[in-house]
């Protein structure tokens, strides 16, 4: 059965489940004992699966549908907040709706090096997410399932705090061996990543293994963060849609789509994204 614990300072969660020692020692600083924490009978208010708010009575979730659970023998996972307990697999905590993501704790998973410079990369909390960094050439790997996660982190930080990032970041500068064509080895499985233009236009070159992670260069993940700030995500998206569109259009729809970009001047445009999608 999973655990939790929630690190008192940076609010991290990790999962305990096969952790014996008994203090856990987050990279933030804190120490956060490892114990058990008593689990508190409360009322269902949240949907497991999405978060949303429940009526008292609701035996499904208005808004993703999902069945709710209020049977106690099944409520066994305990939330890191407020200990009250949720399903099993649960997504969200069923009394006050904290999203669980639990991380591995540290010293339970093995260490891994920077694809640059072969440094041992450093564990570091960055709104509740475990990435690592290298304290050589300050880039950083982010675990797959968390770079979604973290980019919305960023975007938001970009949004309240414009000129600090990722909550106050400092600009570094790359080494020039950073702006060179190099197919690096994920630090996890070691196979060759994949190069990959963040939303095929940002020009954001980002490398890719598609089971374990994403490498990004120093102040790569506020430069993505403030592409999609300023519409390019948006912008990118769109045109994706508009060239399927252009691909599934028959020949009197093509006709029009034609003498759209003719007029606009951006035929030569309209026939390059066309052969490059």
């Amino acid at each position: 059965m999973l655990r939790l614990v929630a690190c008192p300072s940076c609010r991290t969660q990790y999962d305990v489940t096969r952790i014996t020692t008994p203090v856990i020692h987050c990279p933030c600083g804190a120490q956060i004992p490892n114990q058990a924490p008593v689990a508190v009978d409360a009322p269902v208010e949240r949907c497991s699966s999405c978060g949303a708010a429940l009526g008292p009575d609701a035996r499904t979730c208005g808004y993703c549908r999902s069945t709710i659970v209020r049977d106690l023998r099944l409520l066994g996972l305990i939330c890191p907040e407020c200990f009250a307990r949720s399903p099993e697999k649960a997504k969200f905590c069923t009394r006050c709706g904290l999203k669980f993501v639990p991380q591995p704790a540290p010293g339970s998973v093995p260490e891994i090096s920077c694809p640059q410079d072969h440094e041992t990369l450093i564990a570091r909390s960055v709104g509740g997410l475990i990435c690592h960094e290298c304290r050589t050439c300050h880039g950083m790997w982010v675990p797959a399932d968390d770079f979604d996660a973290l980019l919305n982190k960023a975007v938001t930080a970009r949004r309240t705090r414009p000129s600090q990032g990722l909550g106050g970041h400092v600009h570094h500068e790359r080494p020039a061996a950073s702006f060179k064509v190099v197919y690096r080895k994920c630090p996890v499985c070691g196979d060759v990543m994949q190069r990959k233009n963040y939303a095929g236009r940002s020009g954001i070159i980002i490398d890719w293994c598609g089971s374990h992670g994403t490498w990004l260069d120093a102040d790569e993940m506020e430069e993505i963060a403030t592409f999609i700030f300023d519409g390019g995500l948006e912008r990118s998206l769109a045109d994706q849609e508009q060239k399927r569109a252009s691909q599934m259009a028959g020949p009197s729809q093509m006709r029009g789509v034609f003498e759209h970009v003719k007029n606009d001047g951006t035929l030569l445009e309209f026939f390059s994204e066309l052969i490059d999608f």
